[in-house]
């Protein structure tokens, strides 16, 4: 059975996109601001780099973000679903998560270097106060 070049590219994304996740998860261990920034940070150029690499081809936008989406929340929506109460706790690294995947979009549209640094700094920001607010709870 032979895969089309779009299917090869999907397959592609989602392994990367979960490799990113296995990979950055050792941030975790950390109790500064260092998972709320890392993670999301890696996402948002991921994402930024499949758009360019895969527009010449004529491969959607709207699906890179959706399997870059899937492959990074696939591996927590079991767990999540057995014991929701349980891991409350980490919700915030998945809204991050797809905060950066979202902005990794939007930079890739506008192409502009100052909103990169503007939309960089607000999720440095950002990311610092939610930690704060997680980490006093």
């Amino acid at each position: 059975m032979q895969l089309s070049p779009k299917n090869k590219n999907t397959i592609a994304i989602f392994a990367y996109s979960l490799i990113i996740k296995v990979m950055v998860c050792y941030t975790l261990t950390f109790k500064d601001e260092a998972p709320y920034i890392a993670f999301p940070l890696c996402l948002m150029i991921f994402t930024w780099m499949c758009i360019e690499n895969y527009k010449s081809i004529d491969f959607p936008s709207i699906r890179i973000v959706s399997i870059i989406l899937i492959g990074t929340l696939i591996l927590t929506i079991p767990v999540r679903i057995i014991n929701f109460s349980g891991t409350i706790g980490s919700l915030q690294f998945e809204f991050l998560n797809i905060v950066g995947v979202l902005l990794g979009w939007v930079i890739a549209y506008k192409r502009k270097i100052w909103l990169f640094l503007l939309i960089l700094m607000t999720f440095i920001i950002s990311a610092n106060v939610l930690s704060d607010y997680f980490l006093s709870k």
